[in-house]
């Protein structure tokens, strides 16, 4: 007797083992194994097959069902979160195990933490009190054998925290401004913190020192924020992200227009060889936000000396220039009074 199978669905084949059977002596049967093949491509749904034996065409029919493949992802509550805080692990399936010999299986790392045997979903909650990185897969099938297995999830339970800032801050335009940025531990257990800016400016850029921190109660980063005589005036939010767990902190910058200043003095004057004179240097601010400016002369003849009543001062403002001639020879000189600021002459 030998065999053939009809009502494949597409994608299919099928197979026997032996391709025929005799029956003989005292046995009135004789067994065959048909092995039905599917491909990836084979739709799912219910197909009835005819198995049909030859000579006389005798059949026997039954119902094969085409199923989608196993699939299963794991999904975590939260990728980061604070130390001794719980995080739920939930591991779901493409279609319920429980008429299978297949459980839902949890693990971490390598090792099988929870087997749900019934059902299309399984969960685990799991708390870590120091700081700690865990990877969870999930997978379907026996201790032995798996069917399928999920993309891996990572979670992080990091040391709490909380950032603060020296307050708002101003600067001219091409000028640098300096917060300082502190770090708060909150939990028990520590580790390092690191920074970035946003909000800045065009044209701003922003560095720290250190670039990170470890709190054991606090620890500070200074924050320099650089601006160029491009960037243009008014306020900004410049927020502080720590990382790990982007806390934050926020404080407004002011820029402002570049500071500029002239300097004038009360004329001309004559002295006797050996005596002193007076002048008034006044420094008057003609733009942005005052700084100090530092005064200078040049053009003194070799035995004159000079004297400022204030050697700075912050415009609008003025300082004595006290002009010793000394031993100078008798004769005409040009004196300059000069003022320096920060990126200024």
């Amino acid at each position: 007797m030998t065999f053939s199978a009809s009502g494949l669905p597409d994608g299919a084949t099928a197979s026997f083992s032996p391709a025929s059977c005799t029956p003989s002596g005292d046995s009135t049967s004789c067994a065959s194994t048909l092995t039905v093949s599917t491909s990836a491509t084979t739709p799912t749904g219910d197909s009835t097959i005819t198995v049909t034996g030859s000579p006389l065409s005798k059949t026997t029919q039954f119902t094969l069902t085409v199923n989608a493949p196993w699939t299963v992802t794991a999904a975590a509550s939260v990728s980061s979160v604070i130390v001794g805080n719980d995080v739920t692990i939930t591991a779901t399936a493409s279609r319920d195990v429980g008429s299978t010999a297949y459980s839902i299986r949890i693990y971490e790392g390598e090792t099988q933490v929870i087997a749900c045997g019934t059902g299309t979903t399984c969960s685990k909650t799991f708390n870590y009190s120091q700081v700690a990185t865990k990877t969870y897969t999930a997978k379907i099938g026996t201790v032995s054998e798996f069917v399928a297995t999920s993309d891996s999830t990572s979670v992080a339970w990091h040391a709490d925290y909380s950032l603060s800032n020296s307050g708002n801050k101003s600067v001219n335009q091409g000028q640098s401004v300096a917060n300082t940025i502190t770090t708060t531990l909150i939990s028990s257990v520590t580790e390092a913190v690191t920074f970035s800016a946003s909000g800045l400016p065009d044209g701003a850029t922003a560095s720290f020192s250190p670039a990170s921190c470890t709190p054991n109660s606090t620890c500070t980063s200074t924050l320099t924020v650089s601006t160029l005589s491009t960037t243009p005036t008014g306020n900004s939010i410049i927020t502080i992200t720590g990382s790990p767990l982007s806390k934050t902190t926020s404080f407004t910058l002011t820029v402002n227009n570049a500071f500029d200043y002239s300097l004038t003095n009360n004329g001309n004057t004559s002295v006797v060889k050996g005596q002193s004179v007076t002048r008034t240097i006044t420094a008057t601010k003609t733009g942005g936000t005052t700084q100090s400016v530092s005064f200078s002369t040049v053009g003194l003849p070799g035995g004159m000396t000079s004297d400022f009543s204030s050697t700075s001062c912050n415009p609008t403002c003025s300082s004595t220039l006290t002009i010793n001639t000394g031993t100078a020879a008798p004769g005409q000189y040009t004196i300059t009074a000069r003022g320096v600021s920060a990126g200024l002459g």
